[in-house]
């Protein structure tokens, strides 16, 4: 059920990650619909792209598509979570504006004006290099699945890649950062 400022999807994950319940994940939802609302309610502006690295299930990219982005690319190394993915994007009907892909990270070309990488710090970390180098140079990029104690070494890791935090939630022992090329 919903009210009418409610956005409601539908997830089946069966072996993917991401029904929205883990903290991290919900996280990433909470601040994914902040960054888009605000976008969307400037009518004169077209929707971000998105890029969501890590896709499991699809949900991010689901939330993204729904709250107005105007492309959503959803990757994911997994292919039973790139099938449990598609069908996610069929039955919520975004498949307009939201495409899933095995392809690496280092082989996509574009760039994204918001990047969202729900993962784990040491990966988080560790593909740094990539995941900067698809942040347009207004973009925002959203990493989650940071434990509170990681907060520190994975700002440190961004940072030495020109990005700074603009912006830090948390629930539970969980963390998600939003980061804005430092230029």
């Amino acid at each position: 059920e919903s009210s009418a400022n409610q956005v409601v999807i539908e997830i089946d994950p069966e072996r993917a990650f991401g029904t929205g319940n883990h903290p991290s994940t919900a996280l990433c939802i909470e601040i994914l619909e902040h960054i888009l609302g605000s976008v969307s309610a400037d009518k004169g502006h077209a929707g971000p792209s998105v890029l969501g690295v890590g896709t499991g299930s699809g949900i991010l990219g689901i939330v993204a598509a729904r709250q107005g982005a105007q492309l959503v690319l959803g990757l994911e190394i997994d292919p039973d979570a790139l099938e449990a993915a598609q069908r996610n994007v069929d039955s919520n009907g975004v498949g307009e504006v939201m495409s899933v892909a095995l392809t690496p990270l280092d082989q996509v070309e574009q760039t994204f004006d918001v990047v969202v990488a729900n993962l784990t710090a040491s990966l988080l970390t560790h593909m740094a290099d990539d995941l900067a180098g698809h942040v347009s140079d207004k973009g925002l990029l959203l990493l989650s699945g940071i434990l509170a104690e990681q907060v520190e070494e994975v700002a440190k890791c961004f940072q030495a890649h020109y990005f700074k935090v603009v912006d830090s939630r948390a629930t539970e022992e969980w963390r998600a950062l939003v980061l804005r090329k430092d230029v």
